[in-house]
């Protein structure tokens, strides 16, 4: 839904035809408001499908800086185990977005990179990104760093860097994740190229929980406020996740003129991958494996993976009328599982067409599914309507997927503990949404109706409903400025007919702050309050061996987490302070988001961000 207000809000800003591939970069920002690049520098952005759309890069403004953490981002959030780096959960219900075999192992999508988020660039001078944030000493940081310059011969490099360290405040969670994403993009007038490497590691030690289970012992114990001294779960678990992805992408224009574009593509991928997880010193107690435990000298479950992808087709563009893509992807997938190597093969016919008979823009996109994909699809539509008062949108999409390799086989100490088929899910979406500029105000409205949903219980068993599924999804924001005061509001609320899923209902975050300049309109600078709330809702727990979140009959108290915050910036140089969770003063109890895995206390953040030219 957030694809309708993104293709309408940029439509008229491109010169020429283009579909975007989603709302990246600048989230929520109105171009409007990435507009003040000084001099003659030219930051452009945009995504090798779609180069003729373009953003400007240029981050001016002090709005939500400070926010290092993706799970709280609106439109983006999850739910995670109290540590950035951990493992995580969305929070909005939704199924797959692209057709093809999915392997089930996504609990830290939330902080990988993936190859169609390659930024590429539109420059006239090299740039450089760079953010540094630490928290409580320097066992805790992130770093980020993104650099781009263009040589001559209409040759550029790219390379987008992240590294999350962090150690935790309570035994045995400590998470390290690397990001790093390399391009080198030709741009000629008869040829475009990008040749690209993705990169994303994930490691985490696993605690399972904090094992606090009786009224006397609550953490709020003297004794426990020295987090380190909190009993848990697990003391020798660990996970490990990474991945290597191999791009050639190619256009080739047979036909350019200044009105229409007609040529062929083509794209050779190789994506090599793992996930591990294991446990050396499991006992035979089986309060926390359950039936799990197969083995009391150590339990252990793994996945490694070569996927070889082909894809080719033509392309045809018309001015801003018309714009269409449309081929054949091949993909091999060879999986390594339980001993044994088992072959997949994907065939997807694809196409995606845009036309645009002002005032209203049709996006449209297919994609059918053969070979070990036979009978899947997803087929999507949206219409959007722009003047100079409102962006009104609205679509439908129809969706059939395979189910997930780990809901339909799963191995223990290259075993496997279960084989079992599922009917595929069937599902349909309706969407609308309509944004007021002048008002600054957004809503947006969907309702899933599905069929053969498969979610995981309390014993972290897959299990399938025989009956229909429905989620309402409702979606507000609300931005005022008035002078130097300002207010936001984003509000999401969901409904579903199963109580047997751990869906939360409602979540609010809000930010009162207050904005002005000081030495000489030099120092541009931001004090204010956010708040994210929660209600209660039942939790989800989560087993790091099977990387699964199952749904259980416990409940999470509602809470409503408090940060403050300051933000400046001085020509390209910006800095901020947090202070973070500080209903830690007034809770006897940190708040979690998952059963028994609390997030911190009261703790300082410092953050600065630095982008360099030349």
């Amino acid at each position: 839904m957030l694809s309708c207000l993104y293709l309408s809000n940029l439509w008229c800003q491109i010169p020429q035809g283009g579909r975007p591939t989603g709302n990246r970069g600048n989230q929520g920002k109105p171009m409007s408001d990435v507009s003040e690049e000084l001099d003659t520098t030219i930051y452009n952005f945009f995504y090798f499908e779609r180069p003729m759309l373009k953003r400007n890069y240029a981050d001016t403004l002090l709005d939500r800086i400070d926010q290092y953490d993706p799970s709280i981002e609106f439109g983006n959030e999850h739910l995670t185990l109290g540590n950035l780096g951990s493992a995580s959960h969305p929070f909005r219900y939704s199924n797959q977005e692209n057709l093809g075999l999915e392997y089930g192992f996504d609990q830290y999508d939330l902080y990988n990179f993936k190859l169609e988020d390659i930024k590429l660039f539109e420059q006239n001078r090299p740039l450089n990104d760079l953010y540094f944030t630490p928290l409580n000493g320097q066992a805790n940081f992130q770093v980020k760093a993104l650099f781009s310059r263009r040589f001559a011969n209409d040759v550029s490099f790219h390379l987008n860097y992240r590294r999350i360290n962090q150690t935790g405040f309570y035994q045995n969670q400590f998470t390290k994740t690397t990001n790093l994403t390399g391009a080198i993009y030709i741009d000629k007038k008869k040829y475009r190229g990008m040749y690209s490497l993705v990169i994303n590691n994930n490691n985490e030690e696993n605690n399972g929980g904090i094992d606090i289970n009786t009224p006397q012992d609550s953490i709020s114990n003297p004794l426990y406020r020295r987090r380190t001294n909190v009993p848990i779960f697990l003391i020798d678990a660990n996970s490990r996740k990474e991945e290597r992805i191999y791009s050639f992408k190619n256009d080739f224009n047979l036909f350019n003129s200044k009105n229409r574009n007609f040529g062929v593509y083509s794209n050779l991928l190789w994506n090599k991958g793992s996930f591990r997880s294991s446990d050396d010193g499991v006992s035979t107690d089986s309060t926390y494996y359950k039936s799990f435990l197969v083995d009391d000298r150590g339990l252990r479950s793994s996945l490694r993976y070569n996927q070889y992808q082909a894809q080719a087709g033509a392309f045809l563009n018309l001015k801003d009328r018309f714009d269409f893509r449309g081929g054949i992807k091949f993909k091999h997938h060879n999986i390594h599982i339980a001993g044994n190597s088992i072959p997949f093969n994907e065939l997807i016919l694809e196409g995606s067409l845009l036309l645009n008979i002002q005032p209203v823009i049709l996006d449209l996109s297919a994609d059918l599914g053969l070979a070990d994909l036979a009978g899947d699809f997803n087929l999507k539509g949206i219409a959007t309507i722009k003047n100079d008062h409102f962006i009104l949108s609205g679509g439908v999409r129809l969706y059939r997927f395979t189910p997930t390799l780990k809901s339909e086989r799963l191995a223990i100490n290259d075993q496997l503990f279960w084989d079992q088929n599922w009917l595929k899910p069937f599902g349909t979406e309706l969407f609308g949404s309509i944004e007021v500029p002048l008002l600054n105000l957004k809503g947006e409205l969907k309702q899933i109706v599905e069929t053969n949903s498969i979610y995981y219980d309390s014993t972290f068993q897959a299990k399938q409903f025989t009956d229909v599924l429905s989620i309402t999804q409702l979606s507000l924001s609300h931005h005022l400025k008035l002078g130097p005061v300002g207010i936001d509001n984003d509000l999401f609320y969901q409904l579903s007919s199963k109580s047997e899923l751990s869906l939360p209902n409602v979540y609010l975050q809000q930010r009162l702050y207050f904005q002005f300049k000081m030495f000489s309109k030099n120092l541009e600078t931001q004090f204010g309050l956010e708040g994210q709330y929660m209600n209660d809702f039942k939790a989800y727990s989560y087993l790091p061996l099977t990387a699964t979140f199952g749904n259980t009959d416990e409940r999470i108290k509602n809470y409503y987490r408090v940060n403050a915050y300051t933000s400046m910036k001085v020509s390209q140089f910006r800095f901020f302070v947090r202070y973070e969770n500080l209903s830690y003063f007034w809770e006897d109890i940190p708040f979690s988001q998952v059963l028994n895995n609390p997030h911190f206390d009261y703790n300082f953040r410092l953050g600065v961000r630095w982008i360099l030219k030349d």
